[in-house]
């Protein structure tokens, strides 16, 4: 027997008869039924209860293909967040009294380390603690307006700590 030629029933079907003819089961009836012919159906309309109210018309003046996005400042978009200071700082010839701190990238990460570590007691992690010298470097990377380091020595320590809390926000 060849590899085109194949046995079925102890019959022998060539190229020409690809299948073995339809068995019938116990019942007399063939083992598959044939599927029902194909009859396209038309759409029904839904009824009048269901049916959705035209859309009302815009004013010509709105663009109605233009989303409207939120400012890039919004703290919703871009996970920013302005701080309002205690008092008030010089930072490169600027008055400053508000900061706002927006989210570290993956390279600052790298960079400056994590300003947060775990405190372990008995060998058991209890909590986290602020790193004081990380929150400072990411005081000065994330700040708009920018500010030095000398500005963030000046920080009264409740500036600091407000300051401080908003950066470990970021990694927690």
């Amino acid at each position: 027997m060849t590899n085109d030629q194949r046995r079925f029933g102890g019959q022998e079907y060539g190229a020409q008869q690809a299948y073995a003819p339809q068995q019938a089961d116990d019942y007399g009836q063939p083992a598959m039924r044939p599927a029902p012919p194909y009859e396209p159906r038309p759409y029904a309309q839904a009824p009048a209860a269901q049916q959705v109210a035209a859309a009302p018309a815009y004013a010509p003046h709105v663009a109605t293909s233009v989303p409207v996005s939120p400012a890039p400042s919004d703290p919703a978009v871009d996970g920013s967040v302005l701080v309002t200071l205690g008092g008030t700082y010089m930072a490169h010839d600027v008055t400053v009294h508000q900061v706002r701190f927006r989210k570290p990238t993956v390279r600052q990460l790298r960079k400056l380390g994590y300003p947060l570590r775990n405190v372990m007691v008995d060998g058991m992690p209890k909590g986290v603690d602020q790193v004081p010298e990380v929150c400072a470097l990411y005081m000065t990377a994330l700040s708009e307006p920018p500010l030095p380091m000398s500005t963030v020595d000046q920080f009264s320590l409740d500036d600091f700590t407000l300051c401080s809390n908003v950066i470990t926000s970021f990694f927690l």
